[in-house]
This record gives C-alpha cells, structure tokens and sequence, in this order.
C-alpha cells in the first residue's frame, strides 16, 4: 500500500509579520481548519481555500508548498503518516484529479464550475460513496475541439469500482460524445456491489449526447470490457448509444463505435435504450446504431433491457441504412450467453428481444436450464423473433434454449417458427400452451406453470404442476391462502390476503404482476361446467405419484401411446414424469390436491384438492373448487379461515 501525508493543521501558535514557516515538533493529530486565504501545492492536492477546510491528503514523496496569502497569520503545521485509503471529496476540487487504489469518492463535482477530468488510475479499486458528477454539456460538435472532451469517469486501464452501500451515485458524461463512464480499449471495468449490495449508480450520457451510459462513445470512441458483479444500477445511453456496450456511429461509416466483452453475474441491472422520435436508437445491453460489440454473458442478477428504435433489448443495434440503393450491416454483436438469473429483455420497432436489431448481426443464442426466469418481447413493426434475427436482411447464428436447438443455419428447427416468434417468450414458461374458455364472450384464459408459493416475501410459481411445499410448508413460506375475516372464523396469519368484508375481492395475480389474476367461481363453474364438451375435459389422476385434477382445453389431441378418461376417481388416469410431460405440451393442466388450511397449517396433502376463487360470498365465506376422491364441487363456499391453493391464470391472446 502506498503511503499518504496527512497535513494537519494545529492550534495557532502565534501571529507574526513576515514570519517564515515554524517548526514543531508537536504531536497533535486531531484535524484543524485550513483558514481561508491559505493556498496548498502538493501531488494531486492544489486549490486555495475559500472557506475553512479538512483534511487535506498528499501522496508521500511529494514536494509540499503552503503559502499564507495573508504573511501576517501563520499557522503551525505537522506533516504525519496516515493510511493509503483516502476519502476524496469532490466539491473541493480544483484540479483534474486520478482516483488511486483504495480511494473513496464522495460529494458532487458540478460540471458547470468544475471543469475537470476525474480517472481512475490502472489497475485501481476505488470507492463510490453517494457521489454526483454532472458533467457539463459541450455543444462543440467535434470532441478534439472540446475543451470537455471526456467522459464522468473514465479508467486509465483495468479498474474496479465498488458501490458503498446504503449510497446514491450518479455519473454523468461532458461532451456529448463521451459516455457516463467509459473503459479503454482491451481493459476491464468491473461495477460491484458492497458487502450487502445496496449502493447505486445512474450512469447516462449527456441529455443530448450520443455516449453509452456504461462503455463507449460516439464515431469511433471506442471501449474494452465491461463486468457487472453488483450492485443497483441503472444506464441509459444518447441518441445512438447503447445503455451499456458501444457508442454509435455516423450513418455510413465504415468501421462503427466498438466495445469489448459484457457480462453480468449479479446486482439489479436496468438498461434502457432512449427513443427518440425519427432517431434510429441503440440496444439496451450491447451496440449502439452502426456499432459493435463483442460477446454478452448474463450468469445472475435481475436484468432488464430495453432496445431503442430499430434495435434489440439484449445484442446488436440498428443496422439499417440505405446509402444509394445499398444495404449496409453495421451492427453486429458477438454470442450471447445466458445461464442465469432473471432477465427481462424488449425489443424496439422491428428487432427481437433478446439478438437482432433491424438488418443487424449477432452471434450465436444460448439459454441454459440454469436461469430463474427469461422473458423476450419483440418490438412489433414486423418483427420476426422474440429470439433471434430481426427485420430485414438480419442474421443470428444458431438459437438454442434449454438444449432445444430452434434455428440453426439461417433457418427455423422443428417448432421454432412458433415458439421464437411468440410475443412474450417466456423460459422456463409462466403460460401452459392450453387455452380454456371461462365465459359466454368467448374469452379464454391460459393457465399459470404451477400453483402460486409465497417464501420470505417472494411470489413466484412452482417448476412444475404437480409440486408443492409439503413438509417444509411453515409461517414464511407456503402455499395455501386464505381470506382474513373480521369475525370469528380465523385470525391474522401470515399469507393472509385481505380483510373480510362483504366487499372485498381477492385476486392473488396482484403479487406477480401485470395481466395474472384468479379466477372467479362464475369463471371455474364455466369451465367445468358449461364449455363445449365439459363433461369429457376433466379427470382425477396421478402424475408423479402427486394425486390431483386433470382439465384438458378446448382444443385437445391425445399424444399417441397414452389414454384420458373422464371420471372422478384418481386412480382413472397414473402418468409417470415423462408421459406427463407430452399431456403438458399438449395443453393438459394438472391442480394437485395440496390439501386445505384450517386454523393453521396443511391437511390433507395428496388427498384432498381446494382451490381458491376471487369471488366472496357474504361477509364470513368464499367460494372456492373443492375436489376428493368421487366427490367435485366447483362452487364450494366455505369459511375464509379455510384457505387453499392457487392457480394463477393470464387472458390468452
């Protein structure tokens, strides 16, 4: 570690015309005031002091001049040893400044007064602690005649920042050309979160800039690689920039902005690609509009991506530009590779989710079973994939998620002309293929993967139909719900929904999101009861061993070497994992009987099924299906205290 000389200030000794500094040999270390009108050179340290100071840090070695302006006040000082992390306050600069290893910055650097170039020095790890650089806007249209050519923070070569956390951090470009934060060419820049990962970064171009938020800038200002590890942050791009990947280039050009690698492993990551109207844009994650990037890599974290115009969520930018009856490709991403996390990723106009922008290159797709959650959403505006090659003269290598291969060689692989171009993808899927219809309108519902859990706070679905929390089923995880009742039938519990009175409507959709929603009791009675050829569409059975209900859609084909037979009896239809599968990817829905909640805990698991409606019935009940061996009641009212299971469904398109 390098050492650092404390200039301390003590206690004032004396006041003498035209003295020279004294000598003192005390021992002091409590920090003092730097007076105003006092002017320090040393290293990196250089300003005057307007207004009392702390805690002035020079590097070791360096050659210290403390000049009084006013000769008649002089003060004592103590040159001491001190560690090398320094805390560096931004809003006392006056100088361009190089952040050195184990360095924490803090405060705000205004751009309009503070003119200076902030980098952090190779190979250092420095951290940010609730800072603010508004970089200022040149409006110099060629960055080598700025006087602001750089970027918020720019690493001289590999560099790692750290996000203090419980902090808020904003970092902000000066030309408009330059990125919030920008890594040189064939270096790395490494984002991580704290201990607990709670600190966050806004990272942006100017508000008319053409720089990423995270990586390169405009017309060749090209960038190395990028390596998010943590952290809560946020990156949005200029006009033809990427959020976080490259800069764009001018329309024609022949070489493009270009970035290194990107790759994700943890943190909250938010990178929205701006709109601008008649402005071709860039992709969220990747190139800017005629840039590129190498390859993409997302192994954890919540990710979410959004592509401008003409360009993809996750991959390459626009690449569409006509220049005398010629076609140009000048966007072009290297392999995208996800193997875990959440990722949410939306296409603009004309691209794919997750590879293409519009007459746009990328290498090849892949997604592994390991992720959490993958949703894909083209862009419209004919748009091809959610998945894969965008509008136009786009190519994509070969597609392949959980070890299905759906293109390959420029062309679809069995059923990947519908499943990649289904707006949104989802994988693992949230939807059942099947759709059933629940009322007179037609209107037609699918149903969710599985049963709705709840585990320390977080909703989400089980992996498959026929799961459930059984034994490990306690006062923080669970999946069984019920209605909290204002009489006597029950108390405050957690997984508890609402409270009862005759009013109340419950629908447990509202704690995964947007468009999921629990059916009515009118809704189940229609389906089971009242739909083309009900009767015939449900059974009991066995799947896995886990007893339950079978519900087929309105449009069925038995898989070939299998049988369904309608019926009340369990032991009717037994299907082992593997011929269930083929029931599922035919549209079939399983509701395993999970059993009942009553004044506690789970009864009756594998015996008895309950699940919930969203439909009240008095002050004190609700309606619910209610299903056991020769026994189906799908409009069952029973005590709020009594809850269930629940089945979360989507209207289908």
């Amino acid at each position: 570690m390098k050492k650092i000389l404390y200039l301390m200030f003590v206690a004032l000794l004396t006041v003498m015309a035209g003295t020279a500094w004294g000598q003192t040999t005390q021992t002091n270390r409590t920090l003092g005031n730097i007076p105003t009108g006092w002017r320090v050179q040393a290293g990196n340290v250089d300003f005057t002091a307007t207004e009392a100071k702390h805690e002035v840090q020079i590097p070791a070695g360096a050659n210290v001049t403390l000049t009084p302006l006013n000769p008649d006040r002089v003060k004592s000082v103590t040159l001491v040893d001190a560690p090398a992390c320094r805390l560096i306050r931004l809003d006392t600069l006056h100088h361009d400044f190089v952040a050195q290893d184990c360095d924490t910055l803090t405060g705000t650097l205004n751009g309009s007064t503070q003119k200076y170039k902030i980098t952090i020095a190779d190979g250092a790890t420095m951290t940010l602690k609730n800072v603010t650089i508004n970089g200022w806007s040149d409006n110099v249209e060629t960055a080598s005649q700025s006087t602001v050519a750089w970027a918020g923070l720019t690493c001289e070569g590999d560099a790692t920042i750290i996000l203090k956390d419980g902090s808020t951090n904003s970092v902000k470009g000066f030309h408009k050309y330059y990125p919030g934060i920008y890594v040189p060419v064939d270096k790395t820049l490494t984002i991580k979160g704290e201990t607990a990962g709670t600190g966050s970064l806004n990272a942006s171009s100017q508000s008319n800039g053409r720089g990423a938020g995270i990586g390169g800038g405009y017309d060749g200002i090209n960038c190395g690689n990028i390596d998010i590890q943590g952290g809560n942050i946020t990156a949005i791009g200029g006009y033809y920039a990427a959020s976080i990947g490259s800069g764009g280039a001018p329309a024609g050009s022949s070489y493009g902005s270009r970035c290194g690698n990107i790759s994700i492993s943890g943190g909250t990551v938010i990178a929205n690609g701006e709109s601008i109207a008649g402005i071709f844009t860039a992709a969220g994650i990747g190139c800017g509009e005629y840039g590129y990037c190498g390859n993409i890599s997302i192994a954890g974290g919540n990710v979410t991506a959004s592509g401008g115009e003409n360009s993809a969520g996750i991959g390459s930018g626009n690449g569409h530009y006509y220049y005398i009856n010629h076609h140009y490709h000048l966007s072009e991403c290297g392999d995208i590779l996800i193997t875990g996390g959440t990722v949410t990723a939306n296409g603009g106009k004309s691209s794919a989710g997750i590879g293409c922008g519009e007459s746009a290159n990328c290498g090849t797709i892949t997604i592994t079973d390991g992720v959490t959650q993958v949703t894909a959403k083209d862009g419209g505006e004919n748009a091809p994939n959610s998945i894969g090659a965008g509008y136009g003269e786009s190519t994509c290598g070969t597609v392949t998620i959980g070890g299905t291969v759906y293109y390959q060689d420029n062309a679809y692989v069995g059923t990947g002309s519908t499943y990649l171009t289904q707006s949104p993808l989802d994988y693992p899927s949230l939807l059942l293929r099947g759709k059933f219809t629940i009322n007179g309108n037609g209107g037609k519902v699918q149903f969710s993967k599985g049963n709705l859990k709840r585990v320390n706070d977080t909703w989400s679905f089980f992996t498959n139909q026929y799961d459930c929390l059984g034994d490990t089923w306690n006062s923080t995880s669970c999946d069984l719900f019920y209605w909290e009742m204002t009489g006597n039938y029950g108390s405050a519990q957690s997984c508890v929904t609402s409270s009862g009175t005759a009013s109340d409507v419950v629908d447990w959709g509202t704690n995964i999101g947007t468009g999921w929603k629990t059916l009515t009791k009118d809704e189940w009675v229609y389906l089971f009861n009242t739909r083309t050829n009900a009767s015939s569409k449900y059974g009991y059975g066995i799947v896995n061993e886990v007893k339950g209900m079978i519900i087929l859609p309105d449009s069925w084909t038995l898989p070939d070497g299998l049988s369904f037979t309608a019926g009340i009896s369990y032991f009717t239809n037994n299907y082992s994992t593997a011929q269930w599968s083929q029931m599922e990817a035919a549209g079939a829905v399983f509701l395993p009987a999970a059993g009942n909640r009553d004044s506690g805990g789970p009864n009756n698991r594998n015996i008895d099924g309950y699940y919930m409606s969203s439909s009240p019935d008095g002050v004190d009940k609700a309606y619910r299906v209610q299903f056991y061996s020769n026994y189906l009641k799908v409009d069952y009212s029973f005590q709020r205290s009594q809850g269930g299971a629940v089945r979360l469904v989507k209207d289908a398109n």
